[in-house]
């Protein structure tokens, strides 16, 4: 397991964006919970990591789905499949599969 801590990892200072599929009457989830999608960031690099849960307050972990552009985090050691952790300020975005 990767630690993003001391990768260089963007920190979001704003809000992360939700996203999921509609369904009528029901309510999007504004809120980061087990089993959803995240993006993180590291200056114009994309980190999609999918089916996260939460380890303690405020840290996660979850397995790379991939990285945007391919390939650009491997001479770092990141790479698809991995199982990283990370904290909820690095999350950017949030969708729910």
């Amino acid at each position: 397991m990767i630690d993003v801590i001391g990768l260089g990892f963007d920190e979001n200072d704003g809000s992360i964006f939700f996203s999921s599929s509609f369904t009528p009457g029901e309510k999007l989830k504004m809120f980061v919970e087990d089993g959803v999608n995240v993006s993180l960031k590291k200056g114009d690099i994309s980190v999609e990591v999918k089916n996260i849960s939460k380890q303690s307050d405020y840290i996660y972990k979850g397995v790379v789905n991939y990285v945007e552009p391919y390939k650009s985090l491997e001479k770092v050691g990141i790479d698809e499949d991995v199982e990283i952790l990370f904290r909820y300020k690095h999350i950017f975005a949030c969708d729910r599969p």
